[in-house]
């Protein structure tokens, strides 16, 4: 996961979208306590491949995203979707912004429904005065 961030991060433009991609599509298959310790380095990439033109970069992030604001019920002393809320503090605006286009994306059922599923998580976790 550290090559695939850094990466993306040495990559030109173009090439941008298919780190994000391999990102998402691979963080959905590592487990959750894994995935928490690295969470500020990642969540902004996981904002910006809910941005992506890549339908299945997109899904995996979301699908990930879903997974992370929803409690974890397996896990005791996991700081879960509280630590997730405070992360995704800074970047509102932008997954906002990108949950909506995806709930509103023309024959890719599965982007639109993840994007709502993750828009209708966050009020719960995210005071109002933020949104």
């Amino acid at each position: 996961m550290p090559r695939l961030v850094e990466g993306y991060k040495n990559a030109p433009a173009d090439t941008k979208g298919h780190y994000l991609g391999a990102l998402a599509n691979l963080l959905v298959h590592i487990p959750r306590a894994a995935v928490e310790p690295d969470l500020p380095k990642v969540l902004p990439l996981l904002v910006q491949a809910i941005k992506a033109n890549q339908p299945s970069a997109q899904s995996a992030a979301l699908s990930l995203l879903s997974a992370l604001i929803r409690p974890d019920p397996a896990a005791k002393s996991s700081p879960g979707a509280s630590t997730v809320a405070s992360l995704l503090q800074g970047h509102l605006v932008t997954l906002v912004s990108g949950l909506l286009e995806g709930a509103r994306m023309r024959g890719q059922i599965k982007v639109r429904c993840l994007s709502l599923d993750c828009l209708s998580a966050l009020p719960p976790l995210i005071p109002f005065s933020s949104l």
